[in-house]
């Protein structure tokens, strides 16, 4: 039952949001009572995080346990950097990024697809939501009706995809894909597990589904921009993961060869655009996009090897991305970037905020894989779990790639450091809880990337849940 409280205290107490929020003046304290809940959260996790229980259609297990902690980490991050940006309406706004992490926590228990669509649909309702929060800017606006669009025919091809398997396998048990691996494979049944991954990969901004991402990102507010560039992309893969493992163990050559070539595309295209934004919200946003095309490398060398490493390696990926992008959209926030950001206001910002500067350096650092970070150590993990497979063109190419990244993540680094025209003064120039959040996001990844053990388990012992399931 204890496994049960960040359910709990992300679901059901939120709930009682509402009826205070129609009284109270000072709504500040939705934010302090949300970050509370978040912490008690991320506590019981950390405590029960090999835990293995079932209720009903939940199944508690370690990969849960560490998708949980993502999320929740993430929220925490958001809630915290938002203090003074949200000036009304703090009961909906704190309520909506609880109830989206609850939906995104339920995604990686669920068992069954019923729960999983249920779940998957709560969590993208609330972010819809969030992404048009500031409804005074026409950007925001966009960026959720956009968002709305494209997320509901997401979910209509994964509802989809989900009927076709639930006639084909006759159950709606996920684990129940492995029952079409005894009988001939039809049309039917390819189509309706290609509307799966069509559905996850809209969420998970993978190419041809990424269309949505980079302008959502742009427009929405920058808290909740990190929310949906570190969180929501995350739930998509914990989504697939819980499914596509299970399609690989059935159609092992389909899925490398479908997955490789996603692989490849979505980081080759993502960094691609990213060297071409003069936006750094729009950079982030493409790169998000080839990060997911790393994540989706542990895809097709599973399909061929079965290695649990090269799951392990996209679980720390995870982890690591999540942490890093989170943190780095904060920074755009911090510099004045709430709803749209200028490249400007990065002039010199490692100049006159030190502290900042510097941290925001191992972020981006982190995000090209630069050691002695969580960023290297998890794409070296995963590079080298595509060699040990013999795909060694895929790791490489990986490997160029990310040599590609460094190039728009450095130009980052020198605007905060070198360059000095057209400074441009601060927004938020006394907001402490967002230099909170971006020196703590930079030690995690720090220290994480030199004491990995820890973690590296952690993510081993969920490889193991899948597979073995």
């Amino acid at each position: 039952m204890l496994t049960l409280i960040p359910l709990i205290a992300t679901g059901i107490i939120p709930i009682f949001y509402i009826f205070p929020g129609l009284f109270l003046k000072k709504k500040r304290y939705f934010a302090f009572t949300s970050m509370i809940l978040l912490t008690i959260a991320i506590i019981f996790t950390l405590i029960y995080w090999n835990a293995e229980s079932e209720f009903y259609s939940l199944r508690i297990t370690p990969f849960s346990q560490f998708f949980s902690l993502v999320f929740l980490t993430v929220a925490l991050f958001v809630c915290l950097s938002s203090l003074n940006s949200v000036s009304r309406f703090e009961d909906e706004y704190y309520f909506l990024i609880l109830l989206s992490t609850f939906g995104m926590m339920v995604v990686s228990m669920s068992s069954d697809f019923i729960m999983l669509f249920i779940a998957f649909e709560i969590a993208s309702i609330a972010t819809y939501a969030l992404a048009g929060f500031e409804k005074g800017s026409e950007f925001s606006v966009e960026a959720a009706f956009k968002y709305f669009i494209f997320g509901g025919f997401s979910s209509a091809l994964l509802l989809f995809g989900i009927s076709i398997v639930y006639g084909y396998a006759g159950s709606v048990e996920i684990a129940s894909i492995t029952r079409m691996a005894e009988m001939e494979p039809t049309a039917y049944s390819t189509i309706g597990l290609v509307m799966i991954v069509a559905g996850f990969g809209f969420k998970s901004a993978l190419v041809p589904f990424h269309m949505w991402a980079p302008d959502t990102y742009h427009g929405s507010p920058t808290p909740i921009s990190a929310l949906l560039a570190s969180s929501a992309k995350k739930m998509g893969f914990a989504g697939m993961f819980k499914v596509m493992i299970l399609m690989a163990l059935a159609i092992k050559l389909e899925m490398y060869v479908l997955m490789a070539v996603i692989a490849v595309i979505t980081m080759t295209l993502g960094n691609l655009a990213a060297l071409m934004q003069e936006s750094i919200k729009r950079m982030l946003a493409y790169s998000s996009i080839a990060h997911a095309g790393y994540i989706s490398m542990a895809f097709a060398i599973f399909a061929i090897s079965g290695m649990d490493m090269a799951l392990a390696g996209a679980f720390l990926h995870v982890l690591s991305h999540a942490i890093a992008t989170a943190c780095a959209f904060v920074t755009v926030a911090y510099a004045g970037g709430y709803i749209l950001d200028k490249a400007d206001s990065f002039n010199s910002l490692g100049r006159r905020k030190p502290l900042i500067g510097i941290s925001m350096s191992i972020i981006l650092l982190s995000l090209a894989g630069i050691p002695p970070t969580l960023g290297f150590y998890s794409k070296f993990v995963l590079f080298l779990s595509a060699i040990e497979a013999k795909l060694l063109w895929l790791a490489l190419i990986a490997l160029l790639n990310s040599a590609l990244s460094l190039y728009y993540y450095s130009k980052v680094i020198m605007r905060m450091f070198w360059k000095h025209e057209k400074m441009v003064e601060f927004i938020r120039e006394k907001d402490k809880e967002c230099t909170v959040v971006i020196v703590a996001g930079a030690l995690i990844l720090v220290v994480l990337g030199i004491l990995a053990g820890p973690v590296t388990e952690w993510a081993l012992s969920s490889a193991r849940v899948l597979v073995l399931k």
